[in-house]
């Protein structure tokens, strides 16, 4: 049903809103149809941002993931976006990222918030060494990316109860083969870990 009394009083109240002044809050008056917030510079500008399909998680807390996505989506402040230089890689670059030998790093050059999470900066992830898989042989990152798909196929533990995986050890000592460190230097670093 229309009600034209309504509509009438609607009018009214939008004709009226239109005539008068406007406190500013400071002692002066806006005139109603002013463009004071259309013309003014913006004091802000939002980034262009690109979906990303791996997401670096910025605090580290009582777990260590990085996610690989399937769709590419969008990230705010909590996540930083990765973008390989070849999306066959993806998976490669993931089981690094994900692997202890990264953590163990930043443990080293990050600090601690409260409760000690660790918080990665932009500038600590750009200056994380990471390999050119480009120059491994094809057998090495099918293995690297095989242990990556077992890790990520199951819920993970607490780090401290995740160093202790098979799983993970597996990853982590696929990792440090890229760094061409030996079975029998791998084994003294699990010894002290």
């Amino acid at each position: 049903k229309k009600l034209p009394f309504l509509e009438e009083k609607i009018n009214h109240y939008i004709a009226y809103g239109e005539k008068i002044l406007y406190s500013s809050g400071k002692g002066s008056y806006i005139p109603s149809k002013t463009g004071v917030c259309r013309s003014r510079r913006k004091w802000f500008i939002l980034p262009d941002l690109t979906p990303a399909s791996i997401l670096w998680t910025k605090a580290v807390y009582k777990t260590f993931k990085h996610h690989e996505l399937e769709t590419p989506v969008y990230f705010n402040q909590r996540f930083y976006g990765i973008y390989p230089y070849d999306d066959r890689i993806s998976n490669i670059l993931c089981a690094y990222l994900n692997s202890f030998v990264v953590l163990f790093y930043l443990e080293f050059i990050t600090e601690r918030m409260a409760l000690g999470a660790l918080e990665v900066t932009v500038d600590s992830l750009k200056n994380l060494p990471v390999p050119d898989f480009r120059k491994f042989p094809e057998e090495f990152l099918e293995e690297l990316e095989n242990c990556f798909l077992i890790l990520k196929s199951r819920n993970l533990y607490s780090v401290e109860d995740e160093v202790n995986q098979k799983d993970r050890i597996q990853l982590d000592k696929t990792v440090l083969k890229c760094f061409n460190i030996s079975e029998k230097e791998i084994d003294i670093i699990y010894e002290f870990i």
